[in-house]
């Protein structure tokens, strides 16, 4: 069938490349229908990405650049550091997009003058404070709670200004936008005040940047690690041509794939991005091994078409069990919580297909086609070395036993230094340790709130009744239970407001810092307060239109998603077992929580659907290789690189986050491939040929060893190349598979 099969693509060479151009023409006018989304509501499954949509809706959307500013002599109560602080907060406005700006200047102070409610910003002209006024100025920073620890540190040493924006759908240009003008402030505060420090951090800016870095990555180190992976190919095959089909088989694969994810409807995003790197890590090894098959005859003096025919011969079955079993890999991904990754599953699975098509196809049809001399052979090319792979085998098999024995205490070892890993992410820690907006948000998270929040939209069972004071005392109650968590640096909610006001309205004597006892009360302060307000200060951004419910945010400090996911369980059974059953809300959602949900899970479910695949890998290659034995023999190559690798990184960093969980599933082709190959020749040595086991074994390396180390030290050197980058996720991704497909390669050779 193999023989037929070759017969056939060469005899029919050009209605074949007239069919894989047809396809490709096919699946070229579905880029039409391409989208991309840069979201990350994207990650959620429809249940929390609506949760998040209605909490937007109804309050404001979440999107904020938080500026802090620090003197770099005395404290913030000065009047020369005020003045600079109002300059900045009226200069906020002119962000774009933005809808809301807080600062320690703007402040709404809640006074009572000549028996009128008087709301006023906090300062007005700090230039002409006296010590006095700089007194009350302190004084109501440090002891109001809508402002310490959300806009004003403890020591005094650091302020910030908070500020909204509404961006429509987060559009990329338009945030870059608001992002580049926040640049442009900062650089004019700095010319007019130099001794103050100015830190820019906030949800928008750090998502901008997690942006930048990784579009820095795809126009940098992407591409740099694609030509050092096919300059060495260059290198190690000796064949320009050879190297030109290969860029033209991920090509055309790239093409079909993303085409047919246009007709499919399946949306760009950051995951999905990811499937191009891995189509072509699994491209280059396939095409490795049809050309390391083609050369090598063709050198020793072989037709062509004879060099074509014995490499497909050698390659169909192994290339096709591959193409099947990384397949059945990524589509195990659609065990996923996240669309996401059920779309990276599916993709990867349409690209691996499209892969064994187009090189099976093509490369045979289009080698047929293309004339060329006979290459000469210099000697030093890596098909003339089976003198070495003949040493490796000879040592391998005297040294059997011993390898043996090592082997299964590597195993032993390895899981249970993987175990060890932590499954947990730290959002912040995506950027690597010098990046500025890092720097900038881990100096305003130690003494302020980070970029964490988790928002509750608490209800109070029908309209007007979040006016009441059965609601507000037991919103209270919740708010003080939650400054009690150690995750947790401030709370902002509509109690404090009316505890303000009852203070102020009954001359000020702290023991009326309480929710007043009377409905009528809470509604005409509710109604003084609303009407005194300044434009852009309203309350729309913390309770509902009909007065039914009211939005409780909590902030929280540096911590990680184990950490977040933690706090909002031990909130949310708070809630059930405190809160009357009407204020119960669904539950506290944001960003951080529902990514940290999306991470947690995804993390696990990546793990536990590798498991599977290698599972359905395993026995699909008993019936293929009709061997239960070799089939169960095949777990060793095919698991043990990864337990290396990961015990490694148990050693190294001991936490695995999303980017990292990803390895298994991207190197596991490379590693079944490998295998693969290597038992397929021992096994068609020992049946089709009737050698013994140990010439089998030299057999097999001769027939493929070349090719593992040339696939393995071109995937190295690119993946190399990538874990230099400034983008944690992506060096950490490289890093390890670095390490898996070396690994991959010593463990089959030995």
């Amino acid at each position: 069938m193999k023989e037929s099969l070759a017969h056939l693509i060469t005899q029919n060479k050009y209605k074949v490349l007239t069919g894989i151009l047809a396809w490709l023409i096919f699946c070229g006018l579905g880029f039409q229908y391409i989208q991309v989304d840069s979201d990350y509501k994207s990650y959620l499954d429809e249940s929390d990405r609506q949760a998040l949509i209605d909490i937007e809706d109804t309050y404001s959307k979440g999107m904020n650049v938080f500026i802090g500013l620090a003197p770099q002599e005395g404290d913030i109560y000065t009047k020369s550091f005020l003045t600079s602080l109002k300059w900045l907060t009226e200069k906020s406005w002119t962000i774009p997009y933005s809808v809301r700006v807080d600062s320690l200047v703007n402040f709404q102070n809640i006074q009572v003058i000549d028996d009128e409610l008087s709301i006023q910003s906090l300062i007005k002209d700090p230039e002409n404070l006296d010590a006095q006024e700089l007194g009350v100025v302190r004084k109501t920073a440090e002891s109001d709670p809508r402002l310490k620890y959300k806009l004003v540190s403890k020591d005094a040493q650091l302020t910030g200004v908070n500020i909204d924006l509404d961006i429509p759908e987060e559009d990329i240009e338009k945030t870059a936008e608001a992002i580049a003008s926040v640049k442009k402030l900062k650089k004019e505060f700095k010319e007019l005040y130099p001794g103050i420090e100015f830190y820019v951090s906030g949800s928008t800016r750090f998502n901008h940047e997690l942006n930048e870095a990784l579009f820095f990555d795809l126009k940098t180190f992407i591409p740099l690690m694609y030509l050092l992976t096919f300059l060495l190919l260059g290198w190690l095959l000796r064949s320009a041509l050879s190297v030109f089909l290969t860029g033209l088989v991920l090509f055309m694969t790239l093409a079909s794939t993303m085409g047919l994810a246009g007709w499919l409807g399946i949306t760009v995003t950051s995951t999905t991005a990811m499937a191009p790197t891995l189509l072509i890590t699994l491209g280059i090894a396939d095409c490795v091994h049809v050309f390391t098959h083609y050369l090598k005859p063709l050198r020793l003096g072989t037709s062509r078409l004879e060099a074509i025919h014995t490499s497909l011969k050698e390659n169909l079955q192994p290339i096709f069990l591959t193409s099947f079993t990384t397949a059945l890999g990524f589509l195990s991904m659609n065990t996923s919580d996240s669309p996401n990754f059920r779309d990276l599953g599916n993709l990867v699975a349409i690209g691996v297909t499209n892969v064994f098509f187009i090189t099976i196809f093509f490369l045979p049809a289009i080698l047929a086609v293309i004339p060329s001399g006979k290459p000469k052979s210099s000697g030093k090319e890596p098909f003339s070395n089976t003198p070495s792979m003949s040493r490796i085998a000879n040592w391998v098999i005297h040294h059997h036993r011993r390898l043996t024995a090592l082997t299964l205490l590597l195993s032993l070892g390895s899981a249970a230094l993987m175990l060890t890993n932590d499954v947990d992410e730290n959002f912040l820690k995506l950027l690597k340790s010098d990046n500025i907006v890092r720097q900038d948000t881990e100096k305003i998270s130690e003494k302020l709130s980070g970029i964490y929040t988790i928002h509750y939209n608490v209800p109070s069972g029908g309209p007007d009744e979040a006016l009441t004071p059965h609601y507000l005392k037991h919103l209270d109650r919740l708010a003080q239970w939650m400054r009690t968590q150690p995750e947790i640096s401030q709370v902002s909610t509509i109690s404090d407001t009316f505890k303000a006001l009852n203070q102020a309205l009954n001359t000020g004597d702290q023991s009326f810092y309480k929710i007043p006892d009377s409905t009528e009360l809470v509604s005409q302060y509710f109604l003084l307060y609303e009407m005194s307000l300044p434009f852009g200060l309203n309350l729309n951004s913390t309770i509902n239109l009909d007065k039914s419910a009211t939005r409780l945010i909590t902030y929280l400090k540096d911590i990680s998603n184990t950490e977040m996911l933690a706090v909002h369980q031990r909130t949310s059974d708070w809630i059930r077992k405190n809160l009357p059953v009407e204020m119960h809300p669904k539950d506290g959602v944001s960003g951080a929580v529902a990514f940290a949900q999306v991470t947690q899970n995804n993390i696990l479910s990546m793990l536990w659907g590798t498991l599977i695949a290698i599972i359905m890998i395993t026995i699909t290659l008993i019936f293929a290789f009709k061997s239960t034995k070799i089939g169960i023999i095949s777990l060793i190559p095919n698991v043990l690189p990864t337990l290396i690798a990961f015990a490694a990184w148990a050693l190294l960093y001991g936490k695995v986050g999303l980017a990292v969980s990803s390895v298994v599933g991207m190197t596991l082709g490379i590693v079944v491939d490998d295998t693969i190959h290597f038992l397929f020749h021992y096994l068609d040595a020992r049946k089709q040929r009737g050698l013994s086991c140990e010439d089998a074994i030299r057999a097999a390396y001769e027939q493929v060893g070349v090719a593992m180390w040339v696939t393995t030290l071109a995937l190295v050197a690119g993946f190399g190349m990538l874990s230099f980058s400034p983008f944690s996720p992506n060096s950490h991704m490289a890093l390890l598979t670095t390490m898996t497909i070396g690994l991959a390669l010593l463990i089959d050779y030995f």
